[in-house]
């Protein structure tokens, strides 16, 4: 991959210990490069259904190896970002008439949090070199995304920060229920020891009892249960685990990497996201079942009926997987990452 997909742990560590000062190359990208890029999507064996909408957010490399954040719905890529200088889409909502995408946009060394929303940038806060938008979720009229402002683990509501924590630390992931608020991240010691934790309206839940590099990625909450998928690490492998309520629950063997990136829950099934022997793999109620045979990772799952989508990326490409069916984003040639999915009814229908 070319970034850390572990929620940018090592390189924000290196990045605070070290001060290495980021030089980027600033390069005009026209619009026939995009045109070009939008013009070459190619299906796999899975078709999109007329009755959804599916939308994902990502990036892609250009033709001069910049990333430029994206939306794809229904396949066809729109760019979010000009490509002069790195951008990356991270999460999408959708709520309404409104299509919401947190990310970053990186300029002259310093990262920028950014929302679109319908494609129109609003930065969060005055950005620094460790500062990313993670994760976006709109219940009514409030817009809440979480990320890392001023190089600790946040939330904003509505553009206005909330910082969880004055440590080391980052906001994966972000769920409202009612009236509660829960983000899933890590938060690390003085002493270097990382823990997987779960604020809930600001306050602390750790998770895991802390190892060089614990964290919780994901949180769904729904009635009286709190979900939420991230990894133990245990004689320097990554466990993919599962929190319900607390309790954590290894989803693959020791020895071996494997992570949880996404829960979701649909009905009494709760399906997890995630990575196990080195290719993208789905936890149905904590069966395994992989998704590609090739070198992958699993972002993010979304169940919307009977169908269950994953979006990750397959040998360096953006991939969207269907009850197991594939559906290439982007180009061949381009590097690509697909990050969140979401899926709606078609309003035509």
């Amino acid at each position: 991959m070319e970034y850390d997909t572990q929620y940018h742990l090592k390189k924000l560590k290196t990045q605070q210990r070290r001060q290495t000062t980021l030089t980027i190359a600033i390069v005009v990208v026209t619009a026939a490069i995009i045109g070009a890029l939008a013009a070459r999507v190619t299906d796999g064996s899975g078709k999109f259904s007329p009755e959804y909408d599916v939308y994902v957010a990502g990036h892609i490399k250009n033709e001069k190896d910049i990333s430029v954040a994206v939306l794809w719905k229904n396949g066809a890529p729109t760019s979010l970002s000009g490509g002069t200088s790195t951008a990356k889409a991270n999460s999408v909502f959708v709520s309404g008439n409104d299509v919401y995408v947190a990310g970053y946009e990186e300029i002259e060394g310093t990262n920028f949090p950014t929302l679109w929303k319908n494609g129109a940038a609003h930065r969060l806060g005055q950005g620094s070199k460790f500062d990313f938008a993670n994760y976006v979720f709109v219940s009514g009229e409030d817009v809440y995304v979480a990320g890392i402002d001023k190089g600790v683990a946040a939330f904003w509501k509505n553009g206005e920060s909330q910082r969880l924590s004055d440590l080391v630390s980052e906001a994966c992931s972000i769920h409202v229920s009612g009236n509660d608020v829960y983000v899933a991240g890590y938060e690390e010691s003085a002493q270097g020891i990382t823990v997987a934790v779960l604020w809930k309206n600001g306050e602390l839940q750790r998770l895991s009892a802390g190892s060089k590099y614990d964290s919780a990625y994901s949180v769904f909450a729904s009635g009286s249960n709190v979900y939420v998928a991230g990894k133990e690490v245990s004689s320097n492998a990554s466990i993919a685990t599962l929190w319900k309520n607390g309790v954590g629950t290894h989803l693959a063997g020791a020895g071996v990497t494997s992570n949880a990136y996404s829960v979701y829950l649909s009905g009494k099934d709760v399906y997890v996201a995630g990575t196990d022997k080195g290719v993208a793999a789905l936890w149905k109620n904590g069966a395994s079942s992989s998704v590609s045979k090739a070198s992958s990772w699993a972002y993010s799952v979304y169940v919307m009926g009977n169908d269950v989508y994953v979006a990750g990326m397959e040998r360096n490409a953006a991939k969207l997987w269907r009850n197991g069916a594939s559906l290439r984003l982007g180009d061949e040639s381009a590097k690509s990452e697909a990050k969140s999915v979401f899926v709606v009814r078609a309003k035509s229908l």
